[in-house]
């Protein structure tokens, strides 16, 4: 049953206004005239009648709603085409335009401390992210009165000396992945259908959004605050510029309107952004359309605040439904492109809460870590398997081991550095590995041998057919690590060196930090890995391959990699090394020795 807000706030404005008439006339009838000083407790008598008054009228209009919401018919959100509701045209249509809200309609929430925090601690370090942490309180009070304030006060502690690159490279290896998790399915689906103009609104900093809005969600709008640069050096002051949503909106959209509003209701500005379209939408579990507004029980106390005068204006009508569940994420296979390539040491996202007890939690796990590198330098494996196992290293092992024999070349797929190390673990012997780039630190720590290659492939090779001579050897033909569940091209060098092929499917997971890096200190990889309370490392060692058979070595490797993508449940792609540089660190990869 729909609730008659409009008839009700077109007249509400009229009697609220009588309504406080009739109580001055009230309160100055019970006595003498008050003097000048008793003004002030009488206006403060008035409001705080006013608004208790007011809440009662809210209360009574969240029953009335919710008493009869049983006798609501279940709404259908694929049939709530504007076409479908009310001969509106569809928001999917050629030349339509859409308008959305980023934190809290896009984005499942409203809150942008983490992302703050994810370019303070990538972009400016631990300090930063720390100072960031310790303002928190400050910041979450400063919100509670506004909200602008808050906004600015955490960019100038993210931003105040970053350098635009860093910014960037920040926005497009780390911030991409935590947006594309955090994204909502309806808006997005509805985003995607809009073959129009498609303009975003947010208040975060213009470099932390626009990319990945353009590059992810096709925006063809941005409208977002600013941040100010120093003159005559590519370096952010911190300071954001004077920013109005009113203002941006009228100078984009002059006289027309989008045809489509999807609002957060928890963000007190989105009533203005509703001003700018012909249909609003709102981002609870049913999304509703075609001049109809469907909302859970707190959405409509939010809108009720602040919004009540404003729907009192537009020939609405709202419909109120239970409160449902969290709204469905973004899943992977909806992402417009494959998020393959993500950089960046935090591997989870970085809420006030977990970043407290991820800093509560460091200097536990640095005395941690070493004690883990001790184990696996000085134990023999046997009884490292078993330490490593007390000291919270997870294992998991599978398939048949083969015993020790010249010419075996165990091909794995690359996901950390201590890839080789736990393969020498797991086989309960030293098998040396050939890498593309170590760094000194991890040569001194590594318990197998490793050699490095040169990037030429005819020495390459020979260094390759040397070191099987004398025994086994581990191979990486990926050539660098990937975090995601994809596999990228694998080198054809190790067919053609070797006949003798065992494939090793290799998975680890964390939960703290990640175990690699692009764009940071190679040396830290097996550390930061370790610091993790309870990292897991599989191992799966493979049937051995079969003899070439006239197959080329390109086919070989390219069998190798869909076998090991089989039992991962991995993706295989051709991507490259290069190509994963070029976009997380902005070079070609050739030194790995950071």
């Amino acid at each position: 049953m729909a609730l008659p807000f409009n008839a009700i706030g077109a007249s509400i404005e009229p009697y609220l206004l009588l309504y406080i008439v009739i109580h001055c006339i009230k309160v100055l009838g019970q006595g003498e005239l008050p003097a000048m000083a008793a003004v002030p407790m009488l206006l403060l008598k008035v409001s705080a009648q006013v608004r208790f008054t007011c809440c009662r009228v809210v209360r009574k209009l969240e029953s009335y709603g919710f008493r009869n919401c049983s006798k609501l018919h279940h709404v259908d959100r694929h049939s709530l085409s504007p076409t479908a509701a009310g001969g509106g045209s569809s928001h999917g249509g050629d030349g339509q335009a859409l308008v959305c809200d980023f934190e809290g309609a896009l984005l499942s929430t409203s809150c942008t401390f983490p992302y703050f925090m994810l370019v303070a601690f990538e972009g400016g370090g631990p300090l930063r992210a720390l100072l960031l942490l310790l303002l928190w309180p400050l910041l979450w009070a400063l919100s509670r009165v506004r909200r602008e304030s808050t906004m600015r006060a955490m960019a100038f502690v993210t931003f105040c000396g970053l350098s635009a690159g860093a910014v960037d490279l920040v926005r497009r290896a780390v911030l991409s992945k935590f947006y594309l998790e955090n994204l909502r399915l309806q808006p997005c689906e509805m985003l995607a259908a809009c073959t129009g103009r498609r303009v975003v609104v947010t208040a975060m900093p213009r470099p932390m959004v626009e990319g990945f809005l353009r590059e992810y969600l096709g925006v063809s709008e941005v409208v977002a605050p600013e941040l100010q640069v120093a003159e005559g050096r590519s370096r952010f002051t911190g300071f954001l510029s004077v920013f109005s949503r009113q203002k941006a909106l009228e100078e984009l959209f002059r006289e027309s309107k989008a045809d489509v509003a999807v609002l957060s209701p928890c963000n007190s500005h989105d009533h203005l952004l509703a001003t700018f379209s012909k249909v609003r939408c709102t981002t609870s579990s049913d999304i509703f359309s075609g001049g109809k507004f469907c909302m859970t029980r707190r959405e409509l106390q939010n809108w009720i605040r602040f919004s009540l005068i404003d729907l009192s204006r537009n020939e609405q009508e709202i419909y109120v439904v239970n409160e449902e569940g969290a709204a469905t994420a973004l899943p992977r296979d909806k992402y417009t492109k494959p998020l393959v390539f993500h950089d960046g040491r935090l591997a989870f996202f970085p809420t006030p809460c977990a970043t407290l007890a991820f800093f509560l939690w460091v200097p536990i796990a640095v005395p941690l870590a070493i004690s883990r590198i001790l184990i696996g330098t000085v134990l023999p494996y046997d009884l490292a398997l078993l330490v490593g196992a007390s000291a919270g290293i997870r294992f998991r092992l599978g398939g048949q081991l083969p015993a020790a024999r010249k010419g075996v070349l165990f091909a794995c797929n690359h996901r950390t550095l201590l890839d080789p190390v736990v393969l020498s673990a797991a086989l309960r012997r030293p098998v040396p590995a050939v890498t593309y780039g170590l760094s000194r630190v991890s040569e001194m720590i590594a318990p197998v041998r490793t050699v490095r290659l040169a990037r030429d492939r005819v020495r390459d090779a020979a260094t390759i057919r040397r070191m099987l001579a004398k025994g086994e050897l581990a191979m990486c033909p990926e050539g660098t690590t990937c975090r995601e569940p994809y596999l990228l091209r694998f080198s054809p060098l190790f067919a053609e060196v070797a006949d003798d092929i065992v494939p090793v499917a290799v998975e680890t997971r964390v939960g703290t930090l990640h175990g690699t890096t692009a764009s940071g200190r190679k040396w830290f990889d097996p550390v930061s890995f370790l610091m993790d309370p309870a990292p897991v490392y599989e191992i799966h060692v493979l049937t051995p391959m079969l003899p070439a058979g006239g197959r080329s070595p390109a086919e070989v490797a390219n069998a190798v990699q869909r076998r090991i993508a089989e039992v991962l449940g991995f993706e295989c792609t051709g991507l490259t090394r290069r190509e994963k540089y070029l976009l997380l660190a902005g070079n070609d990869g050739g030194d790995g020795r950071r």
